[in-house]
């Protein structure tokens, strides 16, 4: 199937890996890495802040700055706006980083003659705003605790503060859109305008640790040791790259788009749909859809004209018509395959193949934003070994099993050859990034510092060994589905850790991948596991108790192995000799009835017993009342439409379907709330699945996208989760708006405290 590819409507544009851009071919994918070598290439450093896009009101001398639609639509914000928008925000210290970013850039701004800043910026209603980044490292000799000296460093050290204003991304914004112009007049608008952003800033940066130097991102080339290093390598990449193509009959002229598709179709076509429905099928995968000036052409699905906000495309077709006159069993089937399609899984040979090759070209990259590179270097080192050695010697499995994935690409931490995040650079038109060895580093970083798969705390036999084999231990498990687990389910686990030394929570591993959404999105078992540490760390049962994905598709089979099987100290799903297993369940008799056969099976050492739990557990009198006054909900609410089970009782389908809702409508971050034990829980369990809430605010208030959102390199903590969809905390955290941030001489001292 071949079609000419738009490419449209992208407000900032994508920074693409190399293997990402699925209309590349591998011919002009070999000329790029010989380019690389040649020293053909031209760029910037890719750096590790916090983006923001910024502007400045020429008529009213005010710096205005975005972080959504709603921010477009409204104007942008100005620096008392923009603190106050941040003033409820969990993390404190990003609430003053962006805020003195904004301030000292219209301090800057304001120095230029109006003349000038027309040039820059225009009139109000262009909407010109340019994509910048924040790097804080804090304040020396600030106050310990001080937010305003706290800083807001992710994983690159940098020296001082600085806002970074990017070459690419820049854009006009529709103000009723919200939508970025994508016509060439408007890029080379704005590409003027840039250029003389640029000039206006020579010579007005600051080394003052205290305040923040707005500059321009200084254009590099690679180094010549990476340079020479990638040529070491680059035959075995090509070698890879041509092994790939000649097995999935592929050429030079071919697209890493036809890779996939040629991976892809003989899935497609074993369902025995029609010619036509295979084509609409491989379409809905990969995201494209026909455009409505002429079909033959192809662009990415939702992309709209930023004027009208209209879509420019005919809809992808839909499940239920894909499927139409199909047996259920084969629906399903399809169904499966539709959800859990993943378009790096089919790109994933080509990544592995050029990563030895991005590493070697940044040899020698050093950071323009840090002064001792080699020290840098090895920090990173350093905390990266230290971060290992701590996840290795852990009782956290699923740190552990995600540790050896990022391994298999990081390799060695001696891999770590520059403290930079990467190098982006422009090839034939399109925008790519070398990152190396930064992408599973900060997973391995973050593994600890954002609690993404809970606590990294030591095994027991390694904190005291003559302790932990004095006497037998209580263990109590806990198998289940948990897709995803509520307040109930933690309740439960409470109960049991109050009489055992350890409890292991055994997560199902379904060969159908999880349990959908309503809107089709698949919860599974790292869902379920991310889920489980969320609230596992604020929980007095959290010291006590593991989270470990089941082996087997069935959990409750894991748990017969878990009380038969020999002893072994390395295994965490076997029980060690002479404890006593607290098998434990819920108060319904089928829960009971299916372990009654596991105490005739265990080894005779064991002691087994069967703890019922109450599960009892019910929504508040609010949450009903929410459903009350929400008929349409409540219509739709699984439990509402079986006479057998009380809505007032929490149901792990009714916590999906209001999940769903959370994302479409502002009461369902509410309702969400009443199924989790906090009010926090709630947004970590949306963007552990990837949601947003519904802005309360303004319905289409989505993230601005920006040019470094990659998902496989960049996580986002919890506290960046909580900063996107801010409107949902204002009211659980209105004690914060009592402190405003002062807006004066933000150059010359610290904020102060009222």
């Amino acid at each position: 199937m071949k079609k000419e590819l738009l490419q449209e409507g992208a407000v900032a544009g994508h920074m693409n890996h190399i293997y990402d851009n699925g209309e590349m071919t591998f011919g002009e994918l070999k000329q790029l890495l010989q380019a690389a070598v040649d020293g053909r290439l031209r760029g910037t450093e890719k750096t590790d802040g916090q983006n923001v896009f910024l502007s400045f009101d020429v008529a009213t001398q005010k710096a205005r700055a975005i972080r959504n639609k709603g921010h477009i639509k409204a104007g942008g914000l100005t620096v008392e706006e923009f603190d106050d928008f941040f003033s409820g925000h969990p993390n404190q210290a990003l609430r003053y980083s962006f805020v003195e970013a904004l301030q000292a850039f219209e301090d800057i701004v304001k120095e230029l003659d109006r003349d000038t800043q027309f040039k820059i910026f225009g009139n109000k209603k262009d909407n010109i705003y340019f994509n910048t980044e924040v790097m804080n490292p804090g304040v020396p000799d600030s106050e310990e605790g001080d937010p305003r000296g706290a800083g807001t460093t992710n994983v690159i050290p940098y020296d001082k503060k600085t806002l970074l204003i990017h070459e690419v991304g820049h854009g006009m914004f529709d103000p009723d859109t919200a939508l970025a112009y994508d016509d060439p007049e408007s890029k080379r608008r704005v590409a003027q305008c840039y250029s003389v952003l640029e000039n206006s800033l020579i010579g007005k940066s600051t080394e003052d640790p205290s305040v923040f130097s707005v500059e321009t991102h200084p254009r590099r080339k690679l180094e010549a040791a990476g340079m020479k290093r990638a040529a070491g390598v680059l035959p075995d990449a090509i070698a890879a790259i041509d092994n790939i193509v000649q097995d999935f009959g592929l050429n030079d002229a071919s697209t890493i788009q036809d890779m996939v598709m040629v991976q892809i179709k003989p899935i497609i076509d074993s369902f025995g749909l029609t010619e036509d429905r295979n084509q609409e099928f491989i379409l809905r995968l990969m995201g494209l859809c026909k455009s409505l000036d002429d079909p033959s052409k192809l662009m990415p699905c939702g992309t709209k004209d930023p004027k009208t906000g209209k879509r420019l495309h005919y809809p992808p077709i839909n499940i239920k018509d894909l499927t139409a006159g199909v047996p259920q069993e084969l629906t399903d089937e399809i169904k499966e395959f539709d959800r859990g399609f993943k378009y790096q899984n089919y790109t994933a040979a080509l990544s592995k193949s050029l990563y030895e090759f991005t590493n070697a070209i940044l040899q020698d990259f050093d950071s323009s934003f840090i002064g001792d590179n080699q020290k840098a270097i090895k920090d990173l080192q350093d905390e990266l070994r230290q971060s290992i050695k701590k996840i290795q010697n852990s009782a956290n499995e699923a740190a552990k099993e995600d540790l050896k994935k990022q391994l298999e690409k990081l390799q060695d931490v001696k891999n770590v050859n520059t403290p930079s995040e990467g190098f982006v650079f422009n090839f034939n038109g399109v925008t790519y990034k070398f990152t190396g060895w930064f992408a599973p580093s900060n997973q391995i970083l973050g593994t600890e510092r954002y609690g993404r798969f809970g606590p990294i705390d030591p095994k027991e036999d390694q904190e005291n060994p003559g302790e932990a084999n004095s006497r037998p231990l209580t263990i109590a498990v806990v198998p289940g589905a948990f897709k995803p687990p509520h307040k109930g389910h933690l309740s439960m686990v409470e109960s049991l850790a109050e009489n055992a030394d350890k409890v292991i929570v055994i997560v199902s591993t379904p060969l159908k991948g999880g349990r959908a959404l309503p809107s089709g999105k698949i919860i599974d078992s790292d869902h379920a596991t991310q889920i489980w540490n969320a609230y596992l760390d604020s929980s007095p049962a959290g010291a006590k108790t593991t989270v470990i994905k089941s082996p087997a598709a069935s959990p409750v089979g894991v748990t017969y192995d878990f009380v038969m099987k020999k002893p072994d100290p390395t295994d965490l799903l076997i029980a060690p000799p002479n404890a006593t297993v607290l098998l434990g369940c819920g108060d319904k008799e089928d829960d009971q009835t299916r372990f009654q056969s596991i105490i005739k099976k265990a080894r005779e050492d064991l002691k087994i017993k069967i703890q019922v739990c109450d599960l009892t557990a019910k929504h508040s009198d609010e949450y009903m009342q929410l459903l009350k006054n929400h008929p349409a909900i409540l219509e739709g609410m699984p439990s509402s439409t079986k006479s057998t089970v009380d809505s007032q009782d929490l149901h792990a389908s009714d916590m999906r379907f209001v999940i769903d809702v959370a994302s479409k409508e502002p009461i369902g971050l509410s309702m969400l709330q009443d199924f989790v034990p906090t009010a926090e829980d709630a947004l970590a369990v949306m963007g552990i699945l990837g949601l947003n809430p519904a802005d309360q605010r303004d319905d289409e208030s989505d993230q601005v996208q920006e040019p470094e959102i990659n998902p496989e390199e960049v996580y986002v903590d919890k506290s960046e989760l909580k900063e996107i969809i801010f409107q949902e905390l204002s009211a659980v955290l209105e004690g914060f708006r009592s402190k405003k941030t002062k807006h004066t001489n933000l150059q010359k001292a610290l904020f102060k405290e009222k």
